[in-house]
């Protein structure tokens, strides 16, 4: 049991790690050509699209695809995305108009604690066993 953990967790690292850095790479492209908070949404949104690939695919393959569990799991992935992205946004409002950093600074931010509180959700909201659902 805790090894199947262990390799869950691992997982989860190797497409999120993935994920924050196709988000914080074309962020940090963008900002050559556009404001700090649109760099944020196009890097979220392509992340995206990669993070639920990978993991319903790779890190939490313990459900099966039948059609209202796949569109419940879609509707919680999407909520869960719509949560990382106000944080995120609120990172780059922070360090880059509050604090007054340089617009690279919310990739720290980005990159440590939404990944930590987007694994929480998806443990145990988006992709829990099927036989917790019901």
């Amino acid at each position: 049991m805790a090894m199947r953990k262990i390799k869950e967790l691992l997982r989860f690292g190797s497409v999120g790690l993935l994920a924050t850095a196709t988000h914080a790479l074309t962020y940090l492209a963008l900002l050559a050509v556009t404001v700090p908070h649109i760099a944020n949404l196009l890097g979220f949104c392509l992340a995206l699209v990669f993070s639920y690939w990978g993991h319903s695919r790779f890190t939490f393959t313990n459900h099966k695809a039948d059609t209202w569990e796949e569109r419940r799991r879609r509707l919680s992935f999407l909520a869960v995305a719509l949560l990382g992205l106000a944080l995120n946004t609120g990172f780059v409002h922070l360090t880059t108009l509050v604090l007054r950093l340089p617009d690279w600074s919310p990739v720290i931010l980005i990159a440590c604690v939404t990944p930590a509180l987007t694994y929480i959700l998806l443990k145990l909201w988006v992709f829990r066993p099927r036989s917790i659902v019901r």
